[in-house]
């Protein structure tokens, strides 16, 4: 669970990073930019790595038998859960958003 939780924190910072390092030099004229296309692709395969890392080993940490299981305790650890946890509500959020706006443009 540490490991998942380390790994998945650690990709979404990346992936943000990364994506900051390009999008400032990104221009609305060179939006066919391969690279650019590029990017964003890594940018979006990165938060889907990290997606599927944390919010099914953040979702099992909510409960204490399992944290006291994995030796999960302690102040780094349960704010790392928390920033996880936060990431995984995010990524959630955006996977139903996602969905509705399929549906809705697919009627």
């Amino acid at each position: 669970m540490k490991k998942a939780q380390v790994a998945g924190f650690c990709i979404a910072i990346i992936a943000v990073c990364y994506y900051l390092s390009f999008a400032d030099r990104y221009d609305a004229n060179e939006s066919s930019s391969p690279s650019s296309g590029f990017g964003v692709m890594l940018v979006f395969l990165m938060l889907l790595v990290s997606a599927l890392l944390l919010i099914p080993s953040s979702v099992r940490l909510w409960l204490k038998k399992t944290r006291d299981e994995n030796q999960f305790s302690g102040p780094v650890w349960l704010s790392l859960l928390a920033l996880n946890s936060i990431l995984s509500l995010l990524y959630s959020a955006a996977l139903l958003w996602l969905i509705f706006m399929t549906i809705k443009f697919s009627m």
